[in-house]
């Protein structure tokens, strides 16, 4: 799935549509996941590509941005069957994580 924000209002060549369409965007996809999950599937939201490319490839028009891009499937490993930095169970404590001591 492309992920595009509306960013500039469609005929004229810069003025802003919403200064909200990148975060309207960010929901959207984030609750484009959440319903993924409900049905079985998995998200990874990606933006490891070349997005002018994508654009020329699917016509996007200029007042449109391509930001992003979500791949939606089912893993082929359980929950939590792969180790990976940031899946640990294993917490910090509030000391180990901030400047302030309390």
């Amino acid at each position: 799935m492309v992920n595009l924000a509306h960013v500039l209002i469609e005929g004229t060549t810069d003025w802003e549509c919403s200064e909200f369409s990148r975060y309207d965007l960010g929901q959207a996809v984030a609750h484009m996941s959440i319903q993924g999950l409900a049905v079985g599937l998995d998200a990874h939201q990606f933006r490891a590509f070349g997005r002018e490319a994508v654009a020329a490839e699917f016509g996007v028009p200029s007042d449109w941005k391509v930001a992003s891009m979500t791949a939606f499937g089912v893993a082929a490993h359980a929950a939590g069957g792969v180790a990976a930095p940031g899946n640990s169970r294993e917490r910090a404590t509030i000391r180990d994580i901030t400047w302030a001591r309390i």
